[in-house]
């Protein structure tokens, strides 16, 4: 996936927000990290997460969305097409 300059700042943000999140080090969040299996987040981490991610991009983003959400990849297309349609209207 191709990112244009916005996407690639909302790109960084979103690993940041990750990173924050989940206490760890921005250098392990890749856009293949698996949130749960290799950034250790348990279930009350993925709550916390859908909750920061909603108060950083004005989005929203229920716990039943999160859980389909596995890699860090996955958030970040999720954010972009939530932040899309929210502009849309």
């Amino acid at each position: 996936m191709s990112l244009d300059t916005t996407e690639a700042s909302l790109d960084d943000r979103i690993r940041a927000t990750v990173a924050e999140s989940l206490g760890i080090h921005l250098s392990e969040v890749t856009h293949e990290s698996d949130i749960v299996a290799n950034l250790g987040a348990d279930s009350l981490d993925c709550i916390e997460l859908a909750m920061s991610i909603e108060q950083e991009f004005g989005i929203s983003m229920s716990n039943d969305q999160m859980d389909e959400v596995d890699t860090v990849q996955e958030l970040i297309d999720y954010v972009i097409v939530a932040i899309h349609e929210r502009d849309l209207w």
